[in-house]
């Protein structure tokens, strides 16, 4: 089975070393980077899942890199780094895309924690890349093979602390009779079943549920329109930026 991979980096070796020894019993596979230039061809032939990333770096910033990762389509999921003088940064950073950030100095417990929700995220994120690969096509019929997978999917969602606010304690079990399936379903109405259902898992977040299903928020917009339905949860238009949590991170 393939490693976990992380890319770290820091300035400091001094905190590159610190990083690793946290990362290293995890069994993670690691590399490091000292700029953000160096970082931005790293993560182009290293294919990191997730970057641990200061927010202060020489040649590029923490938050260029991050950009520049986005609109070179990589994958990666960020976590950025800051002293408590850089709060302002890192929220500058999770409006860009970043996953989460962390303050410095950092707790060992608490770089585990954030660093195996933002692995979950990428995992999932991956998960949902290949499904829509495999339904490119218009009009491919639900069938079995491919409603399971839709399905497997979505159970990830569900049980994926990073996907799903605290607050949903027991999401509705993912059969084909509890989410509406019926076999020979069209795309189109899988489609729209598995956003309405998605949207309630996520208390309504559009941005939530674009990020599990892969589709873009506009499209959920239009879809729900179209159908002239709505999610449990009112719908939220944007995310909001929860506070700060006693570990040194920020809880999205």
């Amino acid at each position: 089975m393939a490693k976990d991979r992380i890319l770290i980096v820091a300035e400091e070796q001094s905190s590159r070393d610190a990083l690793r020894s946290i990362l290293a019993p995890e069994a993670y596979e690691l590399l490091e980077a000292q700029d953000g230039e160096e970082a931005l061809a790293r993560l182009q032939e290293f294919d990191a899942q997730v970057v641990l990333a200061n927010v202060h770096l020489p040649r590029m910033s923490g938050v260029t890199l991050l950009k520049r990762a986005k609109e070179e389509g990589l994958r990666a999921v960020f976590l950025m780094m800051t002293p408590s003088s850089g709060v302002e940064i890192a929220i500058e950073a999770l409006k860009a895309g970043a996953e989460n950030y962390l303050m410095v100095p950092l707790e060992a417990a608490s770089v585990l924690v954030f660093v195996e929700k933002a692995l979950e995220k990428a995992r999932l994120i991956n998960d949902a890349r290949n499904l829509r690969e495999r339904f490119r096509l218009e009009g491919i019929v639900g069938g079995a093979l491919e409603l399971q997978a839709i399905l497997e999917v979505l159970q990830r969602a569900a049980n994926s602390k990073t996907a799903v606010p605290a607050t949903v304690s027991e999401p509705r079990p993912l059969t084909r009779e509890s989410w509406g399936f019926v076999p020979g379903a069209s795309l189109h109405e899988i489609e729209h079943e598995a956003i309405v259902r998605t949207l309630e898992m996520v208390s309504g977040s559009t941005t939530r549920t674009a990020e599990i299903l892969g589709i873009s928020v506009r499209k959920i917009q239009y879809r729900l329109k179209e159908y002239g339905t709505a999610a449990r949860h009112p719908v939220q238009a944007a995310p909001s930026l929860a506070r700060s949590t006693s570990g040194g991170g920020h809880e999205s």
